[in-house]
């Protein structure tokens, strides 16, 4: 008798374990990092703008029974560029509720997805400065933004893996304060507050699952 009450707790242990096993690869953490390959500002007179590599942190959670993932994003821009000789910085925080379709390949550790993310941006500028005075106060503007990415998981075990994907992300605008009425710059004020910010990134990171 004790024997068998022994095998039947060791069947339901090994069961329970499996389904809470189940249970805990629902849910995961990433951590990446975005190496930019194209930025664009659209407003032509805005040069030279560079992206300092981003850094994101993801929770995400697969909904049950579907290749559906949802995830809640934080990620951090910085950029800086030259509008004709004056030189301003850019500081982006970004929120994403991303949508994430995973495509299981039988036999295989690899999972190609694709996914779609709104969100909004805190966008937060530097000021001005022309011959030693401030021309656009830095500025700090909140706005929707978009993006979509197509990538690939690699399965490194039950609870690690590797990411890579390829990342379209729509920014918001630069905004800055128009202080001094100088003539000859007054044409920037357009150019400086109106300029869209798009990036193409390649993501790199790891994905826990817990």
């Amino acid at each position: 008798m004790l024997k068998k009450t022994a095998l039947i707790f060791c069947c339901f242990a090994m069961i329970n374990t499996a389904t809470a096993e189940n249970v805990q690869k629902n849910k995961y953490l990433k951590f990446s990092v975005g190496i930019p390959i194209h930025n664009y500002v659209s407003s032509h007179d805005i040069r030279d703008f560079k992206f300092i590599p981003s850094g994101s942190m993801v929770f995400g959670k697969k909904l049950s029974n579907s290749n559906i993932n949802i995830e809640l994003e934080g990620t951090y821009h910085y950029l800086s560029g030259k509008c004709y000789s004056l030189k301003t910085d850019v500081s982006i925080i970004n929120g994403f509720i991303n949508a994430v379709w995973f495509k299981d390949i039988k036999n295989s550790n690899i999972s190609p997805y694709m996914g779609l993310g709104v969100g909004v941006s805190h966008t937060k500028t530097t000021d001005i400065i022309a011959n030693g005075q401030i021309v656009f106060a830095g500025g700090d503007l909140i706005k929707p933004i978009a993006q979509w990415f197509i990538g690939a998981d690699y399965k490194y075990n039950s609870k690690l893996s590797f990411i890579g994907d390829i990342r379209y992300t729509y920014l918001g605008k630069i905004r800055h304060k128009h202080v001094h009425d100088i003539s000859s710059l007054a044409a920037l004020n357009g150019v400086v507050n109106d300029g869209k910010i798009q990036n193409i990134s390649i993501i790199c990171g790891i994905k826990y699952k817990f």
